[in-house]
């Protein structure tokens, strides 16, 4: 039975959980956190014109801006038919709230676990096709910049440390081995 340790309501919904766990032959306490009470998250891989969509936001837990893929939780409006439906659908509010973009296609590619050690939630990896027009910063006030990067461009950011964020980067790994 989980021992509640801390929860907090706001902006983003926490609690820190206590659990005993017996495993392998061997016994001790497990915290984990459950963010945004266990919905999942998304990570968005957004496409057009050979380039891929990257947000800049400031992380207040690393204390920096970050560049990174379009991310976010499931919202209560975001349910669908199914895990992978609810998933297209959070990538789909996501990518708008943050970038002002309409997708006109997705389809979930893959889940992780940020960290499965601490972190009880899974993200859905969506790969989306944006429309035509101009990003611009959308109405959430998360992100500060958006930025097109072309994919042969993207590689190259990884390895110097342009891009660093771990969902981006695992969600990235996913893509390139699904394309290879």
């Amino acid at each position: 039975m989980s021992e509640v340790v801390y929860q907090s309501d706001g902006p983003v919904r926490l609690r820190l959980e206590r659990t005993p766990v017996e495993a392998a032959g061997r016994k001790w306490l497990q915290h984990r956190l459950v963010v945004q009470d266990g919905a999942d998250g998304v990570v968005a891989i957004v496409v057009r014109d050979g380039c891929l969509l990257l947000v800049h936001q400031y992380r207040p837990a690393v204390g920096e801006s970050l560049w990174e893929l379009p991310r976010g939780f499931a919202e209560a409006g975001d349910a669908g038919a199914d895990r992978q439906s609810s998933a297209n659908r959070t990538a789909a509010r996501e990518v708008r709230e943050e970038t002002g973009l309409e997708l006109l296609g997705c389809t979930s590619i893959g889940w992780l676990w940020a960290d499965s050690g601490v972190l009880a939630g899974a993200v859905s990896v969506v790969l989306g096709r944006a429309d035509p027009s101009a990003a611009t910063v959308g109405t959430d006030e998360e992100a500060d910049d958006v930025q097109w990067l072309p994919v042969a461009a993207v590689r190259d950011a990884v390895s110097r440390g342009v891009i660093r964020d771990g969902i981006s980067l695992a969600a990235l790994a996913i893509w390139w081995a699904r394309e290879s």
